[in-house]
This record gives structure tokens, sequence and C-alpha cells, in this order.
């Protein structure tokens, strides 16, 4: 994947979001899936808020931050499977306008 690649992609957005308005905009079932995404997304926040409330009030415990290096690793690892999958989105989409 070069530079260039990414910048056709990131190009294309608005002209996905125009033939996407065109086309009826967003479906009660898309509506559904993205407000499970966003439930799916604060549930870990606030864990790694926990946690690092955990952390902060048990000074005496030795492997206090480990919990909230776990979550914070699992929220890197969850952001960087969302942002791949959304910009293999975009990129078939982009496609698909080339296409036509």
């Amino acid at each position: 994947m070069g530079i260039r690649e990414i910048f056709r992609v990131v190009a294309a957005v608005p002209a996905i979001i125009r033939r996407r308005r065109a086309r009826g905009g967003v479906t009660h079932d898309a509506w559904q899936n993205g407000f499970a995404l966003v439930e799916f997304l604060l549930f870990p926040h606030s864990l790694f808020g926990a946690a690092i409330w955990y952390a902060m009030g048990h000074r005496e415990d030795p492997m206090r931050w480990l919990g909230a290096v776990v979550v914070g690793c699992a929220l890197v690892w969850m952001w960087a499977y969302l942002l791949r999958h959304a910009y293999q989105a975009l990129a078939r989409a982009a496609q698909q306008m080339e296409i036509k």
C-alpha cells in the first residue's frame, strides 16, 4: 500500500458520502450497527478508566498498573482493527466508483 493509494481513497470520501446520501442515507440496520459500535467502544474505554482509577487508589499493590496496561493494549488493538476495516471499506467503495 503506497501513499498514492491512501490519498486516492481519502480523496474519494466526499464522492462516496454523496453517493450514499443519494441512495437514501442511513438505513435502520446501519443505524443499529452504528449504535452497537458506539456501545462496543464505550465499554472498553470505561474499563480503561476503571483500571486507572484502581491503580491510583491502591498504591500498596505492586501490580496495580498491569490492568491499565492490558486494557490499554486491547484498546490500541481494537482501534487498529476498526481503522483497518474502515479503510478497506473506503477502498472498496472508491474502487467501485472508479469502475462505474
